[in-house]
């Protein structure tokens, strides 16, 4: 808002004022609020397959208090929705792992690795959604 008062000419300071007491009322009233956006988009995300490294992170983009990012991703943890939901159901909206016809399973294991690596999941994390129960089972698809 400064740079385009300043290249317009006009002095933002008023300007400035009405926004920072229309958003304090606002905060007060309850129409914004940081804990209950951000637990909305943590869940939304979390639901749609995001890890919750990649939570934090669209939520610190958002500009969100990192002691309400962490406060939301604690919550996920205690609502129910664990990293292997989250992990599972970008392997079912994905179609890798199980939802792959089974003559293919096996050559895309890695590919099917790498897209939940890059989604932020740990490697157990992404074996238990892609259904390897152990260790050496992976390479046996």
């Amino acid at each position: 808002m400064r740079h385009r008062a300043k290249k317009a000419g006009v002095d933002a300071g008023p300007y400035l004022t009405i926004v920072g007491e229309t958003l304090e009322r606002y905060q007060q009233s309850g129409l914004v609020d940081d804990r209950r956006f951000g637990a909305t988009m943590a869940r939304s995300l979390a639901e749609r397959g995001a890890s919750r490294q990649a939570i934090k992170a669209k939520l610190l983009g958002r500009g969100l208090p990192v002691e309400v990012i962490d406060e939301v991703v604690n919550g996920l943890n205690h609502a129910g929705n664990s990293e292997l939901d989250a992990a599972e159901a970008l392997v079912r909206k994905r179609k890798l792992g199980k939802y792959r016809a089974v003559s293919h399973r096996r050559e895309n294991f890695r590919r099917d690795l790498g897209v939940l690596a890059r989604a932020g999941f740990s490697l157990d994390t992404a074996k238990a959604a892609l259904g390897v129960a152990d260790e050496g089972e992976g390479e046996g698809l």
